[in-house]
C-alpha cells in the first residue's frame, strides 16, 4: 500500500520533541502550537519561535530537528513501506537545521530533496546541519555523515568528508 502525508496511515509522520513554542501553519492556513506527539501533515510549515527547537520524524526514518526561529516546509513525502521506496521533498526556509536521511534516500538518494531559497541539496544517503539566513547573507551546510551535493545557479559542489562545508551566499 502507498502510505502519504495526505493519508491517515502515516500516523509516525509527527513530533519527536518540542522545546519552546513550535508551530504548524497548515495548508489552510490556520496556525496550530506542536507538541511532542502531535502529527505533521503535506503541506505544513513548521516554524520555531526563537528559543525553540523541535524534532520531527517521518515514516521512512528521515528525521529533521530545528533550531529557534526556524521555518521547515513539508512539501511531498510518499513512502511504499513494504519496497521502502517513494519520494521526498523539503524545503527549510530559514534557521540552522539537521537532518539524517531515511529509507527514501537508501533505497534511491536521487528520490530525496531538501531545498533551501539559496541551493538545492541532492542527499546521497546522509546526515547534514546548517544555517538558512535571508537573501544576501551567508547560508552554510556541513555533510555529518555519507555525502551531498549543494548546487545553486552559479554549479555544484560535493562534499563527502566527515565536516566538509560549504558557504553559499
Amino acid at each position: 500500500y502507498q502510505c502519504d502525508w495526505s493519508s491517515d496511515v502515516c500516523s509516525s509522520d509527527l513530533v519527536a520533541a518540542a522545546v519552546g513554542t513550535v508551530f504548524a501553519v497548515r495548508a489552510s492556513g490556520a496556525r496550530v502550537q506542536l507538541s511532542a506527539g502531535d502529527p505533521v501533515f503535506q503541506g505544513d510549515v513548521i516554524e520555531t519561535a526563537d528559543g525553540g527547537a523541535v524534532n520531527l520524524l517521518f515514516v521512512d526514518a528521515t528525521t529533521f530537528a530545528l533550531g529557534g526561529d526556524a521555518r521547515l516546509a513539508l512539501d511531498e513525502l510518499v513512502f511504499n513501506p513494504q519496497t521502502r521506496e517513494g519520494s521526498s521533498t523539503f524545503s527549510i526556509l530559514k534557521g540552522v537545521f539537521v537532518f539524517a536521511s531515511g529509507e527514501i534516500a537508501k533505497v534511491n538518494p536521487l528520490d530525496m530533496t531538501v531545498q533551501t531559497p539559496v541551493a538545492t541539496i541532492g542527499i546521497r544517503g546522509t546526515k547534514v546541519a546548517g544555517e538558512v539566513n535571508a537573501a544576501g547573507e551567508i547560508s552554510k551546510f556541513t555533510v555529518l555523515k555519507g555525502k551531498i551535493v549543494v548546487t545553486t545557479d552559479e554549479g555544484s559542489v560535493e562534499l563527502s568528508e566527515l565536516n566538509e562545508t560549504t558557504f553559499v551566499t
